[in-house]
């Protein structure tokens, strides 16, 4: 109920927004993230993110944010959790 989300947000798959979230321009929910691993070698293996993120009630995340899934589990951003702009939580 009451959810706002202005323009290029993108919420992206199994991620849960509570009630009263507003979301400014481009906020991504979801992301991947940083997830690699240094190899012996030098070069990155890419680290699968199979969490979730939640966004509990009465949030407002602010524009150009990311709120990027865990590796495992979940990114959790509380109810009533302010962020602000150009923000990265991981």
């Amino acid at each position: 109920d009451d959810f706002l989300a202005h323009s290029h947000v993108a919420i992206r798959e199994f991620c849960r927004v509570g009630h009263r979230v507003t979301l400014q321009n481009g906020v991504v929910i979801g992301g991947d993230g940083f997830g690699f691993a240094k190899r012996e070698d030098g070069t990155h293996a890419k680290i699968v993110q199979s969490g979730i993120v939640v966004i509990e009630d009465d949030v407002e995340i602010q524009a150009l944010s990311s709120i990027d899934r865990a590796t495992m589990g979940e990114t959790r951003i509380k109810r009533g959790a302010r962020v602000d702009s150009l923000v990265q939580v991981g």
